[in-house]
């Protein structure tokens, strides 16, 4: 049998591997390589996960003779020809390991078929008839295992593709629904307070040592948040911050205004003005390296996740045209008997 080792050296090395997914392989196409280029009746949609783990599955749980098929099937697929200029000589070195295996496959073939004709000749002589009923039994319970397994393996988890979209929209409403209410709090009050004592009490209380104090507190509880923030969204803490950026770019425009018209630049334009430029870099940055990181409605974002449920929308009809056939010859079956 082949190794683990050397399923990964047919699919990371050879065939090449981009985001999760085999090749140039789609649900569809890679449920048409079996039968195209292997002559083999296998179903990847009976398998769970993206087209290079059901491959890999495929590949370690056939005999023999399949995976020998299926090795011969990748190289007529992908030719070293078709690969990259630049690619061709480790991919020719790779193909002839892929030679190697198919060659060792093939001669543990003859030699297991020698094997089992010597072993089925003392069976034949040895086993009695107890033994032949206790195989019978054996047989039947791993047919129901198989058909139960088949059975699972078929069933499309839809409920936890869906339950993502949900949550996420969710938390989006239950956020929204938040900052609406903020809004028309501090819309009412602002509304309602007299608003010249409102900033008379205010500078009191700034100017006093407790206001200073207080202030303090508010400036340290908001840094602490935002480097929260930033530990567990980066992602959305550089979007932030690059809207920010680009607000005080705009405020900016009125002390350009002012420079044009009084010739005067003070030195606080400068460092504002470089303050935003620096500003929106920090915050592309960590757009950058948030994304690479699991942060929420990244799912939403992401183009591999998006085709491979509509990819599995597209193979419902494929299921449930099998699914009919199967029904109709068990259907067929049972009147003959």
């Amino acid at each position: 049998m082949i190794s683990k080792k050397e399923i990964l050296l047919v699919t990371r090395g050879y065939i090449g591997v981009n985001s999760g997914y085999l090749g140039d392989f789609s649900y569809r196409t890679h449920e048409e390589f079996y039968p195209l280029y292997c002559d083999l009746e296998i179903y990847p949609s009976e398998y769970e996960g993206t087209t290079r783990e059901r491959f890999e599955k495929i590949l370690e749980s056939v005999d023999r003779i399949a995976q020998t098929k299926i090795l011969k099937g990748v190289l007529k697929k992908y030719p070293v020809e078709n690969f990259p200029e630049s690619e061709r000589v480790r991919k020719k070195q790779l193909e002839q390991e892929i030679i190697n295996i198919i060659n060792r496959l093939e001669n543990t073939q003859t030699e297991q078929l020698q094997i089992n004709d010597a072993s089925e000749e003392v069976k034949n002589i040895e086993i009695k008839t107890k033994d032949l009923e206790d195989i019978e039994v054996k047989l039947n319970e791993d047919d129901i295992l198989e058909n139960v397994k088949k059975d699972e393996a078929n069933q499309i988890d839809y409920d936890k593709i869906v339950s993502g979209f949900v949550k996420s929209l969710l938390k989006t409403l239950t956020i929204a629904v938040l900052l609406f209410l903020l809004f028309k709090l501090g819309l009412l009050l602002y509304r309602t307070i007299d608003k010249d004592k409102f900033v008379e009490l205010l500078k009191n209380f700034i100017l006093d040592d407790t206001g200073k104090t207080v202030s303090l507190a508010i400036i340290v509880l908001i840094g602490i948040s935002l480097f929260l923030f930033k530990k567990n969204q980066q992602f959305w803490y550089g979007i932030v911050e690059t809207l920010f950026a680009l607000f005080g770019c705009y405020a900016s425009t009125a002390w350009i205004k002012t420079i044009v018209q009084t010739g005067v630049v003070e030195p606080s334009y400068i460092v504002a003005f470089g303050s935003s430029i620096y500003l929106i870099v920090r915050g592309l940055s960590n757009v950058e390296d948030g994304g690479k990181k699991e942060f929420w409605l990244k799912r939403f974002f992401d183009l591999n996740f998006m085709r491979s449920i509509l990819e599995k929308i597209s193979d419902i009809p494929a299921l449930q045209t099998r699914a009919i056939v199967e029904a109709l010859e068990a259907l067929t079956k049972l009147l003959i008997k």
